[in-house]
């Protein structure tokens, strides 16, 4: 078998300068002309005919045209609206965002990893599918690119991300892995109540909506101790509240918002219509009205177990048993879910430097830093798992 680690630290000043590209250049959103023009013409020059799909995504197909099933690999391309806090000599030249998440990480290892299999052409029995997603931050990437077919034209079969990991316990090159579910779903709401303003010295003659926000609140908490299963993971967390201009006057509306974030997809269900009871049916017991609205949402990772248990025993012949870490369930949420809906596949962490080697800050904190040296790896099992799955699932 072919050791496509040491093809992948062959090219690693490549895929290190393509990563720090990337870096300097963060876009947001679905808003990445230099990022696109970046991917674009970097496959291109591998020998890639790349499409874009209608919210700037990315899509290369790598076919040995002797039958054989699609496995698709997907690597997430946007940054965060936050300011970078490093001194890297690389660091963001844009103040108002930065790749905090680590997705220049993952753009970078999936371009090692499809000019490792461009150059290894020979040994695929099927095809890869390279998916380059944009707005996987707001979760609504993957679905608008679901929309434009890039499930078909080849079918995908099976599907595989990583994701980096920094400031936690995974040491640089290690895989950890959930079997079942991976990450919650993710539900973001606003609940907007409508009451009657008046003058702070005048309550009795308003409807005080701050007042009735507070109750839906606290109502709010009592669903997780008192409505859910206990042995269910749910998380509901309110994160803004906002309401009046001045200290001596009722508004006439309040406002807050917040997440939903669980596993099972009843339970979820359950969950967004008691919000909805909740909020409307304590609002107009204070004489007011309650709106919700559920502005987006993202369905929970899972990860398929005969998909990942195979895909992960090709991690293991890489890096070994011991480098590949067992991981519960986490509650931050992934837009990858959408593609894993519909196709089996696996979704899993790779390690970018940990606390014990002095990597301290993580994922989304301004002053994160990503050990470069585990680039490779990701390049590596990218490849390694590709040409070891096609083949090993092969049909005519």
């Amino acid at each position: 078998m072919k050791n496509f680690f040491k093809e992948a630290q062959s090219i690693e000043g490549e895929i290190i300068r393509w990563r720090r590209y990337l870096h300097e250049n963060p876009e947001i959103g679905c808003n990445l002309p230099k990022t696109v023009t970046f991917v674009t013409s970097t496959l291109e020059k591998m020998g890639y005919s790349p499409k874009l799909t209608s919210n700037n995504g990315i899509v290369a197909v790598l076919d040995s045209k002797n039958g054989g099933k699609t496995l698709l690999l997907r690597a997430d391309m946007d940054a965060l609206p936050i300011m970078e806090e490093t001194d890297l000599p690389f660091k963001s030249k844009n103040k108002d965002a930065s790749h905090s998440c680590g997705h220049d990480n993952h753009t970078a290892m999936l371009l090692g990893a499809a000019k490792i299999l461009m150059d290894n052409k020979h040994l695929l029995k099927g095809r890869v599918k390279f998916v380059f997603e944009p707005d996987e931050e707001t979760t609504r990437g993957a679905k608008s690119m679901i929309d434009d077919g890039i499930l078909e034209n080849p079918q995908v079969d099976a599907a595989m991300a990583f994701h980096s990991m920094v400031g936690k316990f995974l040491n640089t090159g290690q895989v950890a892995y959930s079997r079942g579910p991976a990450m919650a779903s993710a539900d973001i709401f606003e609940i907007t109540v409508e009451g009657k303003a008046t003058h702070g010295a005048s309550p009795e003659f308003g409807v005080d909506p701050i007042n009735i926000m507070s109750h839906i609140q606290i109502a709010l908490n009592t669903i997780l101790s008192r409505e859910k299963p206990q042995k269910e993971p749910v998380v509901l967390t309110i994160g803004m509240f906002n309401a009046g201009s001045v200290p001596n006057a009722i508004p006439n509306k309040a406002s807050m918002s917040g997440t939903l974030r669980t596993f099972d997809q009843s339970v979820r269900e359950k969950l967004k219509n008691r919000i909805i009871e909740i909020s409307t049916g304590i609002a107009k017991s204070f004489g007011g009205n309650a709106k919700v609205e559920f502005k987006m949402g993202t369905p929970a990772v899972i990860n398929d177990l005969d998909v990942g248990d195979e895909i992960v025993s090709y991690v293991k012949e890489v890096i070994g048993n011991e480098n590949v870490i067992d991981f519960p369930s986490a509650m931050g949420s992934e837009d990858f879910s959408e593609i894993l809906l519909r196709v089996p596949g696996v979704f899993l962490w790779i390690g970018m430097g940990s606390i014990s080697q002095g990597y301290n800050f993580g994922m989304h904190n301004p002053k994160a830093i990503f050990n470069e040296e585990g680039l490779v790896y990701g390049s590596a099992l990218f490849a390694h798992c590709a040409v070891k799955w096609l083949e090993n699932n092969f049909s005519r």
